[in-house]
């Protein structure tokens, strides 16, 4: 019996992760640079808009890591862990910014069919 409640605990949770995919991949590509700054704003996501922040070199790169630890929702709201590294490097291979081993707690909520990030709390 323990180890039907156990498989169906995991399936579930197996669901709940999935089901934040999306967001997840958003998040990436906007660490990466490849979402406009101009599509941010007012988003929870905006803080990690790294256009923001360097787009005034014509050619840059980051390095990124991005590990989901744990996520918990009801499929209208729930939270986010996450573990995080980056870093931005100009045309020359420069470090221009950057943060490492950044633990990430993110509340999000569903906005139609999109997964949107409201709140974030991370230490300073």
């Amino acid at each position: 019996m323990m180890l039907v409640v156990a498989a169906i605990v995991l399936v579930f949770y197996f669901i709940i992760l999935l089901n934040t995919n999306s967001l997840m991949r958003e998040v990436r590509s906007t660490f990466l640079g490849e979402v406009d700054p101009s599509e941010t704003p007012n988003r929870g996501i905006h803080a990690y808009n790294l256009g923001r922040h360097v787009n005034h070199y014509d050619c840059y790169d980051v390095d990124l890591t991005v590990i989901r630890l744990f996520t918990f929702h009801n499929f209208h709201k729930g939270y986010v862990w996450v573990y995080y590294n980056y870093k931005v490097f100009d045309e020359n291979r420069e470090l221009i910014s950057g943060s490492q081993n950044v633990f990430s707690k993110w509340r999000i909520q569903k906005e139609g069919e999109t997964w949107e990030i409201i709140d974030i709390f991370e230490r300073p």
